[in-house]
């Protein structure tokens, strides 16, 4: 009897591990053709984005620090500064639930106050990317331990988000932010292993900034979608040429092909600015980046602003 009743207990279990596979197996085979469709249609133009004179990336969290007084760990914030507007650009990661996190206590080193910042811009709802993996799970996003409130300040993710009292926004559509600020919207991408298994189909938003006499610099998180469709897009949705890119591309730690075809694309282009991610992107792949591109490359490391113009 014992025996009879092991014997179905794991016939069901194989049967409840193959059920789960192959539903796993149709959510990723139906994400992944989603962002197949995706590239086949035309994205609609963006017209009247403007141009800005000035701009500054200011890194508050990364991997690199420029030194010991600032926090620095796996997740990206950056502050965008252009002539008239102010993005925090994602929240970065606090896995010690820290009061004051890394993000805040990078800020209040710097001078970064949020009353300053008109728009928070999340580039995809990773954890390290909106302040941890609690807040991660419960869809939203934080600077901190605590959610502060953001008043009357602009909110964008690329998927739908709460947050206690704003009103996110999902950035699906190209849309202009400020004069020469623009969203370039949603771009679908497979999601990485594991968090694919929960839930195979993601999205990323990507920032364009249109610098006066230099052209189209692209802001990304962590570059999912991939850089020859980021680009690829970018270019359709603006008219113009791509002149630059600082955020994260996620080459790993190896130098790989791919990372040698991302560095190609860019070279066909007239590049005034290349700043690559260490937090998705190891030092093999930026030494790559920084021989490729000796005039224009710069680090990126959180208090060491990034300045164009």
């Amino acid at each position: 009897m014992f025996k009879r009743i092991l014997r179905y207990s794991l016939f069901g279990l194989i049967g409840l591990l193959l059920l789960t596979a192959l539903v796993i197996g149709v959510r990723y085979a139906q994400a992944a053709a989603a962002v197949s469709a995706f590239d086949k249609l035309a994205p609609p133009p963006l017209t009247g984005m403007g141009v800005t004179e000035k701009l500054t990336i200011l890194p508050l969290y990364e991997n690199a620090v420029a030194n010991d007084a600032l926090a620095g760990g796996n997740g990206v914030a950056y502050l965008v500064q252009t002539d008239t507007a102010t993005l925090l650009i994602d929240t970065g990661y606090n896995p010690d639930s820290a009061s004051p996190s890394p993000l805040e206590q990078n800020m209040a080193h710097l001078g970064v106050d949020l009353a300053g910042i008109d728009v928070i811009a999340l580039s995809h709802h990773h954890p390290d990317h909106v302040g941890s993996i609690a807040w991660w799970q419960q869809g939203t996003f934080s600077l901190g331990k605590e959610q502060v409130d953001l008043g009357e300040r602009r909110v964008l993710a690329p998927t739908a988000l709460t947050y206690p009292g704003s009103a996110v926004e999902v950035a699906a559509a190209p849309q202009v932010l400020a004069p020469g600020v623009a969203s370039l919207g949603t771009l679908p991408f497979v999601d990485v292993f594991p968090l694919w298994l929960l839930r195979p189909a993601m999205t990323e938003q990507v920032l364009a900034i249109n610098v006066a006499d230099v052209g189209v610099i692209l802001i990304t998180g962590c570059g999912h979608p991939g850089l020859e469709r980021i680009v690829s897009h970018a270019e359709a949705v603006l008219g113009q040429p791509v002149a630059g890119i600082v955020g994260g591309l996620h080459y790993g730690l190896e130098d790989s092909p791919k990372l040698h075809e991302g560095i190609a694309l860019l070279g066909e282009r007239s590049m005034r600015l290349v700043a690559i991610s260490p937090h998705d992107t190891g030092p093999a792949g930026l030494a790559a980046f920084a021989a490729a591109f000796p005039l224009t490359y710069r680090p990126v490391i959180v208090g060491e602003p990034i300045t164009v113009r």
